[in-house]
Parts: structure tokens; sequence; C-alpha cells
């Protein structure tokens, strides 16, 4: 009965753990704004069943951005500034506003040759503890009607 409850109280223990340390799912909203097509929204889900994210923050950094002008960004990250608590298996949106760096509207789906960003958020679970999701990376699919988004990497 002792070694059934030690086994028990171990399960559990690593339970927590596994769940402590779930990373969020990071997912793109293909439904965009006409008049912002590079705000570009994406929704975080917090997987843990027990623990909140707290301080969630997205980044996105523009592994290479090829344009009609200027001609090419890359190495730069835009931060959302949002730092927010997401809930247990809630989500949050964040944007990375690219349409701060191509700025007019009219123009950006066109003015974009090619693209490639990577997206990460940062966190705070227990409060204490610092995380880093894994990166999840975006493709500009310029051939695509209209262009848009892809995740993963694509051919154009």
């Amino acid at each position: 009965m002792l070694l059934a409850s030690m086994v028990a109280a171990v399960a559990s223990l690593v339970g927590l753990g596994y769940d402590a340390l779930r990373h969020p799912e990071i997912s793109w909203d293909p439904i965009v704004d006409d008049s912002r097509p590079f705000a570009f929204p994406f929704s975080v889900k917090n997987e843990s069943w027990l623990f909140e994210m707290r301080d969630a923050d997205m980044i996105c950094g523009l592994d290479h951005l090829k344009m009609t002008f200027p001609p090419e960004i890359s190495g730069f990250n835009l931060d959302s500034n949002r730092h927010v608590t997401i809930s247990p298996g809630d989500s949050g949106v964040f944007e990375c506003a690219l349409d701060l760096i191509i700025r007019d509207a009219k123009q950006q789906t066109d003015s974009l040759l090619e693209g490639r960003i990577s997206t990460w958020v940062t966190y705070r679970t227990f409060w204490l503890f610092p995380r880093k999701s894994p990166a999840s990376e975006f493709t500009w699919f310029a051939r695509g009607s209209p262009p848009h988004w892809v995740k993963g990497k694509v051919a154009n």
C-alpha cells in the first residue's frame, strides 16, 4: 500500500512537471484585415491544463525579407510588448507588426518578393521561471493567389 502511494505521488509530480514545461502552440490566423496585410496576427495557445503563462510576449524574428524597396532586411526582431497572462487552455492574440517596416499598405503584398520569419513566445511559469518556446517558421508565398504566409518552408 505504501509502495502504491509512493508510485502515485511520483507519477503526480512527473505529470505536474511535464504540464509546467509544455510549450504553447503558435498558429497564424489567415483572416487578416485587408488594410493591414502585414499585421500578421498570431494565436498563442497555453497547452497547460494547470499553469498560467505570465508576461507572455511574442517575438518575430525577420530572418529574411526581400522587397522592392528597401531591397532587403534580415536579422531584425520585432517585440509585441504585450506582456499578458494567458490562462490554462486559453489563447492570446499577438501581432508581428511587419507593417511598421513595409509602410504602404496598398502596395505591401506586391513589394514583398520573398520573406521568412521566425516567431517565438517568452513567458514565465510559476511567476519565476523564464521560458522561451521553440521558434515557428513562416514563409511568404509570393506566388499564392493572393500572396500569403505559410507555416514552414515553401519553394516560391
